[in-house]
């Protein structure tokens, strides 16, 4: 699930001095998702709101600008965990420090801001360390409030004991800048935020001591699932095959389809799994053949494995596989048709490693024809399925998709055509990582579509001589 947090605007309730106020922000988000952290806090301090800040007067609003004020982040329950409780030891919280700017070097006010994050960084950890056990099947029910709890609390230590003042007063500074005060808000549980839909939850902060005679600040701001939207990628050949294709389908709508299309002899070309609310939906386009193809749904890694080990002594070598992240669990969908190729699969592999073996094996004359990409505990994730091979190739990872249109087109010249791509959704955004190979005839693609417009552009191509060769679903 995808949170989208945001500082939206801040309000002088009270100033600081007599003459008008320059306010800027330290603000610090904190996800926890069982015992891992993970921290953001946008580099800004003196300047950071921007113009409108310069001279804020009693009663001002300022708006937040999204640089400083906004975190969209990928928040997932915890493996290994029923999901009653895993649900509740993923959560989100944001701090934010209110300062008012007099005679402190910018470079100084950034060292403070470091020092702050490194400061709850240590406590929240510790605290998370504590409250968590490590081995995920020691955590009981008992636990389920147990990361609330303790970043809650290990908030709450950091800013009362941490001398906040002190870290914009260094070297004795004649007129250093003013601590305003801290706020912090509430520790949005994964439940909370998932059962509040798209709506939200609103939080409100005051910084400032209303009994002393310093300013007052008001943060206000939300936290609530990120909007997402269904989108398409596709990559199309010159042919005259025939094809049938059907979308958003359930696991009982395409069996249903297959049963129906399998005897007039039309075969899966491409199968795309993916999820939408929690629940799992697959795109199939058919093509007319009469080769015998197993298939299996829903399966565990080890499931996978031990299917393929059956099948490979009978003669059947995987042909389609999709990866599937749901929850906690990732869970594959597999094709296997006759052959005696040798086949190797490698699955759950970081980018690092996944290149390692890439290089390896393409020096060995291995081929990718099956490359996944996905997130799975806060990290990309790679499987994929190799036969021997020895054609040239290019992989490029971590395309924005300026990118990636720019390489189609670098690529187009020589005559290199995109075999594999492979969308990838994290909190820097969509990213693709895309294969390219020689390959004869024409190609024309078309990404990020929503699905009228790339039915449309189906339809339209279809009329112009052109068939899919591969497709991706996704949610971004």
């Amino acid at each position: 699930m995808y949170v989208d947090v945001r500082c939206k605007l801040l309000r002088v309730e009270r100033k600081n001095e007599s003459s008008p106020d320059e306010p800027y922000l330290w603000i610090v988000f904190l996800k926890a998702e069982g015992r891992t952290l993970t921290i953001h806090s946008p580099p800004f301090s003196h300047g950071g709101l921007g113009p409108a800040a310069d001279d804020a007067t009693l009663g001002q609003t300022i708006a937040i600008p999204e640089r400083l004020g906004r975190w969209t982040t990928d928040l997932n329950p915890i493996p290994g965990v029923p999901l009653s409780v895993a649900q509740d030891l993923s959560a989100v919280a944001v701090v934010v420090i209110g300062l008012e700017e007099d005679a402190t070097r910018g470079s100084v006010a950034e060292k403070g801001r470091k020092k702050l994050v490194e400061v709850l960084r240590t406590e929240v950890q510790r605290a998370l360390d504590a409250a968590v056990p490590p081995d995920a099947r020691q955590i009981t029910a008992a636990a389920k409030d147990a990361v609330v709890k303790a970043v809650r609390s290990a908030t709450v230590r950091a800013l009362s004991f941490t001398a906040i003042g002190s870290l914009v007063d260094i070297g004795g500074i004649a007129d250093p800048d003013d601590l305003v005060g801290p706020g912090w808000t509430s520790v949005f549980s994964y439940k909370t935020i998932r059962d509040a839909t798209y709506v939200g939850k609103t939080f409100d902060l005051t910084l400032g001591d209303p009994a002393s005679a310093n300013g007052i600040y008001h943060v206000h701001g939300s936290i609530q699932r990120a909007p997402t939207q269904l989108l398409y990628d596709g990559i199309w050949m010159k042919s005259r095959a025939g094809e049938i294709q059907h979308y958003s389908m359930s696991f009982q709508q395409l069996r249903a389809k297959y049963d129906e299309v399998w005897p007039k002899h039309w075969r899966l070309h491409l199968l795309n799994t993916y999820t939408v609310g929690g629940e799992i939906r697959y795109d199939a386009v058919w093509r007319p053949g009469k080769v015998g193809e197993m298939q299996h749904y829903g399966l565990s890694r080890d499931e996978l494995q031990a299917k393929d080990q059956e099948l490979s002594k009978g003669g059947w070598r995987l042909r389609l596989l999709n990866t599937t992240v749901l929850g906690n669990r990732v869970l594959y969908d597999a094709i296997w048709r006759p052959g005696d190729t040798q086949v190797r699969q490698h699955h759950g592999l970081t980018l690092g490693q996944f290149r390692a073996l890439y290089d390896r094996l393409h020096a060995d004359k291995w081929r990718m024809y099956v490359m996944n990409a996905y997130v799975f505990e806060g990290l990309v994730r790679y499987d994929s399925v190799w036969s021997p091979g020895d054609a040239a190739e290019t992989l490029i990872h971590d395309m924005k998709p300026e990118g990636l249109a720019a390489q189609c087109a670098e690529q187009a010249k020589r005559k290199w055509r995109l075999i594999m791509l492979n969308p990838v959704v994290t909190s820097r955004g969509l990213r693709y990582d895309g294969l390219w190979r020689p390959t004869p005839g024409s190609e024309t693609r078309r990404f990020a579509l929503m699905y009228p417009e790339f039915q449309a552009t189906y339809d339209d191509l279809w009329r112009k001589g052109w068939r899919i060769r591969a497709m991706n679903t996704y949610l971004a």
